[in-house]
């Protein structure tokens, strides 16, 4: 169920651009050790958090705040892309704008239509 939970609440792509963007996230601040304990903290927070999740079986909600965590690290790596050549800016544009559309979607749906997204993906 975590994996599945997991999976939904990132997608696959979205999975591994969070990972990567957590490497990319921490290896730009190892020369800045506030952030970076800031950074390793809420990693270790969300793990402790997993853990008992898996351990206990209790709904603990990790899924929220590991996001904002996620997101930043997304932007972290996605941002890199942009720099790195002039032909990932618009790449990198095209997937920015795919996220935010997906997120207006999601909220459409649920004031407009009343149609609301499974909350499994934001527990487990």
């Amino acid at each position: 169920l975590f994996v599945q939970g997991l999976l939904r609440a990132y997608s696959p792509p979205g999975l591994m651009l969070v990972l990567a963007g957590l490497a990319a996230l921490l290896w730009r601040l190892w020369r800045r050790p506030a952030a970076w304990a800031v950074v390793v903290a809420w990693l270790t927070t969300t793990l402790l958090f997993v853990m008992i999740d898996l351990a206990y079986g209790l709904i603990v909600r990790h899924f929220y705040f590991a996001l904002p965590l996620a997101c930043v690290a997304a932007a972290t790596l996605l941002a890199a892309l942009a720099r790195r050549a002039r032909w990932l800016f618009p790449v990198t544009l095209a997937l920015v704008a795919l996220f935010c559309a997906s997120g207006l979607l999601l909220w459409l749906l649920a004031t407009a239509l009343y149609i609301k997204p499974s909350m499994t993906p934001l527990t487990h």
